[in-house]
């Protein structure tokens, strides 16, 4: 049906249009023109009904009568004055007045002045689990509060916009009435626009409850107009959180506010919820966000709230107090402390170039702001690698590549002592004339002996000598031939500039990944040991003396 005319609706006479068909009734005057009872207007299995008024398009009261978009279908209500002159209550066992859309269908609604010229204490209910186009002058034109419920389901696309002149002081959107919310889910994209130019709050709720606005992980943008004294939000509870339960984790977003000096500030990863009444009260895991959400006097200096997906973490400071290892240090420890994006999780690691972790163990993680102190153990890497700290979100947040700030870069892995003594110590002797036993030096943390060999392709020959660069002294004196070489059936003294091999090893290819580790701490305590001469010794003054470890290479 298609044309200029008028629709006479009576008691009980649905509309419904099915199975790819479509209703298209336009009028000069109220479509509707006489009430409309127990008439459920419904579109279904990819249909449409288009209803379009230079005036009213239900110009009489209207009860029980649910209008509705399902199955790929469409509702498009068009009102040159108001889409609704009257809603009732529901007769007794109805439920309240609703529209709704499943999640593959689409309701559009125009209305020159008003959505809702008059209704009754019942109120209504928009469902919509697809998409909903609204521009209306004005949401609510009755001067008493009225209940009206919004449920944008998950994955729901809303753009609702206010564009005309205000009869009435309810608010853009009004929710100043007991059971009044706005619930938006997960995963939805929802746009409110204020483009009159009345100072009304955008979203009006109920002085002393403030009325319940929650929002899931959705793209969120409240657009206000420029005017002075226009709140976006008033008498509002805002929560961050999914309301069907099907999102229990705490709920993160991205937030940017845009304030009408243009000046803008964003908010990487922020869980808040916010009062905005006669006083503001914001809880936030960023306190930077509370104290600039609770200093824009009741959000009047708002022109823009978007709400959107977390932005990647920023690394904000890092101090390394204790200074980074050498580049052929195995095991190291240093002080690290910083600051990253407030909520977000800083994690030490120690990457090969291709980003695979090379500790044994997990990677260090903390919150942000907290200071790191932690001990590496690694194999020497057979390629180059960094020590990294990245900045990530926890799940569900986490993303797929982190940010990350490059401490250091080590080049790949050279052959040398993984371990070396650092001194060898006899002990205390007695005092004698005549040639003293053999004596081993004490075994300690200190002694141990490890070469190794990461290479990555054919590992060459190396061997280890020992060398003795200065015989035992005393001050003035000196004892030849007391550092002595036992190897292979073989007890002879050290003599200098004759370097003994304590230990060979023939050129192989790599067996495994990592480090080839050869621990050669017994071998050397075998090997290197000491036997006083005879004759007489200094006392009271220890006797000293030097020896060098030479790691001998061949070419890979």
């Amino acid at each position: 049906m298609a044309g200029s005319l008028y629709y006479y609706a009576q008691s009980q006479s649905p509309m419904s249009a099915t199975q790819d068909s479509t209703i298209d009734i336009q009028s000069t005057t109220n479509l509707f023109t006489s009430y409309l009872q127990k008439s459920p207007i419904t579109a279904d299995k990819n249909s449409t009904i288009k209803l379009a008024s230079n005036s009213d398009v239900f110009g009489a009261y209207v009860q029980d009568s649910p209008i509705s978009a399902t199955n790929n279908s469409e509702v498009n209500l068009n009102a040159g004055k108001d889409i609704f002159a009257y809603i009732y209550n529901p007769s007794s066992g109805n439920p309240i007045m609703q529209m709704t859309t499943d999640t593959t269908s689409k309701m559009t609604l125009t209305a020159k002045d008003a959505f809702i010229r008059n209704i009754q204490a019942n109120g209504l209910k928009l469902d919509i689990g697809g998409q909903l186009s609204a521009t209306f002058g004005q949401y609510l034109a009755v001067s008493g509060a009225r209940p009206l419920m919004h449920d944008f389901r998950d994955n729901s696309i809303i753009d609702l916009t206010i564009n005309g002149a205000q009869s009435i002081a309810n608010g853009l959107i009004p929710l100043a009435s007991a059971g009044s919310y706005m619930k938006i889910g997960d995963d939805s994209q929802v746009t409110i626009n204020n483009q009159t130019t009345t100072n009304q709050s955008v979203l009006f709720g109920l002085s002393g409850s403030n009325s319940p606005v929650t929002i899931g992980d959705s793209d969120v943008t409240i657009n206000n107009n420029a005017v002075a004294a226009t709140r976006l939000l008033e008498n509002i509870k805002l929560n961050l959180e999914n309301t069907t339960g099907q999102s229990p984790h705490t709920i993160y977003r991205g937030v940017s506010l845009t304030e009408k000096d243009q000046t803008k500030t964003t908010y990487p990863f922020v869980h808040f919820d916010s009062t905005i009444g006669t006083t503001n009260a914001t809880n936030s895991s960023d306190t930077t966000f509370k104290t600039k959400f609770e200093s824009l006097t009741s959000t009047q200096n708002i022109v823009q709230l978007h709400l959107h997906d977390p932005l990647p973490p920023e690394i904000i400071t890092l101090i390394n107090t204790g200074g980074l290892p050498t580049d052929d240090a195995q095991k190291f420890k240093f002080a690290l402390n910083g600051i990253a994006t407030p909520a977000s999780e800083l994690t030490l690691n120690f990457l090969s170039a291709a980003g695979q972790s090379l500790l044994k163990g997990p990677a260090k993680a903390a919150a942000a702001n907290q200071a790191f102190d932690y001990q590496f153990e690694s194999d020497l890497p057979t390629q180059p690698n960094q020590i990294v700290v990245e900045a990530n979100y926890p799940a569900p947040y986490a993303l797929t590549t982190p940010v990350r700030k490059v401490l250091k870069d080590i080049p790949a892995g050279k052959l040398g002592f993984l371990a070396a003594p650092t001194h060898l110590d006899f002990g205390s002797l007695p005092l004698t004339n005549s040639q003293s036993p053999l004596y081993p030096y004490t075994k300690t943390a200190d002694t141990s002996l490890i070469v190794s060999d990461p290479r990555a392709t054919t590992r060459g020959d190396w061997a280890i000598q020992v060398n003795l660069k200065q015989p035992f002294t005393a001050g003035q004196a000196t004892l030849d031939n007391a550092l002595i070489w036992r190897k292979d059936q073989t007890t002879k003294p050290l003599v200098a500039g004759q370097p003994q091999q304590l230990y060979s090893k023939a050129a192989h290819a790599p067996i495994q990944p990592g480090a080839d580790e050869t621990d050669l701490t017994d071998l050397l305590h075998e090997t290197v040991q000491t036997q006083f001469p005879a004759g007489p010794k200094q006392t009271a003054t220890p006797y000293t003396a030097e020896l060098e470890l030479m790691l001998i290479t061949a070419p890979n």
